[in-house]
């Protein structure tokens, strides 16, 4: 069987590395903005994360030939009233990722109210059959105490997830996409699909 070529409106390696792994078992070979012929960059101006993932695969599918997905997501704790949210890539600025996980756990010090959710809006724009779809995955969890694990990107080393005792650092990517928000909106993707064969 021939693979199907989605394209993925994202120039960030781990959000590729995971769909890939996912969609790769599915019969799909997944493209993205780092296989254009020059760089894009797309401005994210939406309110929430439905609306950036829906700007992002819009603009791709505009370049590509063929269906074009695309992902927002990002971290919501409950006791920063949904702090980072849509902005979880962009309010940290210049800081690295671990810089950003110190300065919530700075702020989240003394909170005993630790609840968080990932949540990935996943878009999916095909011009030619006229279609425009998004999903939302969500996955719950606590903000930990401190730093742990060596894998994952992003928030992963600081996000503790009850039914696997684990932070999403400490896991493998096969085990995270097991319950991952990402996995979980793509499983929706997929489902939608399936059905328009």
């Amino acid at each position: 069987m021939t693979a199907k070529t989605l394209w993925f409106a994202s120039n960030n390696i781990g959000k590729i590395n995971e769909l890939n792994s996912i969609l790769q078992t599915k019969g799909y070979n997944v493209k993205s903005m780092l296989d254009l012929n020059s760089p894009l960059e797309i401005n994210e101006t939406g309110t929430s994360f439905i609306e950036n993932a829906i700007l992002k695969a819009t603009t791709l599918a505009k370049l590509v030939n063929g269906p074009v997905i695309a992902d927002d997501s990002g971290l919501e704790i409950l006791a920063l009233n949904n702090f980072p949210g849509i902005n979880s890539a962009r309010w940290k600025g210049e800081m690295s990722y671990h810089d950003a996980m110190l300065d919530i756990l700075e702020q989240m010090e003394g909170e005993t109210n630790r609840a968080a959710v990932f949540i990935s809006a996943i878009a999916y724009v095909d011009f030619d059959h006229k279609i425009t779809k998004a999903f939302i995955g969500k996955l719950e969890g606590e903000i930990t105490t401190e730093i742990k694990g060596n894998d994952g990107f992003g928030y992963d080393q600081i996000f503790y997830v009850p039914v696997v005792h684990a932070t999403l650092g400490e896991l493998s990517l096969a085990d995270k996409n097991k319950i991952s928000h990402h996995n979980s909106a793509i499983e929706q993707l997929l489902t939608f699909l399936q059905e328009q064969n």
